[in-house]
């Protein structure tokens, strides 16, 4: 996957790194506000491929220097998959939105 159209930062240097409050523009769950990850083990005749639903407001509609609610629920298929890998895949999850600079996105959002 590539991150080229977007004006943020990926990778692990990245991990770990506090944005303050003066800078921030949103904030998607955390210390004000809920958040989860949650994978979900399904049957590949449940599963669609490449399906994205937003619900709720996109970036650019939120209003700057709220802190917002935010969940991650993947449905995921296959045939190696099974439903003890969700929690392991959730963690994932979590930990790869944390290799993401926040701090770089840019103020055309």
């Amino acid at each position: 996957m590539s991150f080229e159209a977007y004006p943020i930062g990926v990778g692990p240097q990245y991990e770990g790194e506090r944005v303050r409050k003066k800078e921030m523009q949103i904030e998607l769950a955390g210390p004000n506000a809920k958040g989860f990850e949650l994978c979900l083990v399904k049957p590949m005749n449940e599963v669609e491929d490449g399906k994205f639903e937003l619900i709720g407001p996109d970036i650019p509609d939120i209003e700057p220097g709220t802190s917002n609610p935010f969940g991650i629920i993947m449905e995921i298929s296959g045939s190696q998959l099974e439903v003890d890998l969700e929690a392991v895949i959730e963690r994932r999850i979590h930990d790869f939105a944390n290799f993401i600079c926040i701090s770089a996105f840019s103020k055309r959002f």
